[in-house]
């Protein structure tokens, strides 16, 4: 199986391209929803993303996006459930492992270093 990422700023075209992909029956894991939904609904991140990153970072028992002020927070409250990130995407792979190749769809691919655990990257862009 050929491991595939897709990255690219914001409004490049990422989703049309994951879109795209899904409609000709690639499968597609879209890394920012799974990383949105262990920050907010996987309660044990809490307590050690508190003490990766401070208390700062929640509000109301959801993360609070005016904290990310740097991005030395961000990659510390990644830090702490990129496991399990990469975890959900070996499971998405073995339910798929049928098929010649999947896609990693991922806004922080290069900042995070992930591109090296991929066969190929595509970059999505626009034009200005």
């Amino acid at each position: 199986m050929l491991e595939i990422a897709l990255t690219g700023c914001r409004y490049s075209g990422k989703s049309s391209v994951s879109k795209l992909f899904r409609k000709i029956g690639v499968p597609v894991f879209d890394s920012d929803t799974i990383l949105k939904f262990i920050l907010n609904f996987r309660t044990y991140v809490e307590d050690p993303i508190k003490s990766n990153v401070g208390s700062f970072v929640y509000s109301g028992g959801f993360l609070d996006p005016s904290a990310f002020v740097t991005d030395s927070i961000f990659d510390r409250t990644i830090d702490v459930v990129e496991f399990e990130l990469f975890q959900a995407w070996e499971s998405f792979k073995l339910k798929h492992k049928d098929k010649p190749y999947v896609i990693f769809e991922s806004s922080i691919l290069f900042e995070r270093k992930w591109n090296t655990k991929f066969d190929k990257v595509i970059c999505i862009f626009a034009s200005k």
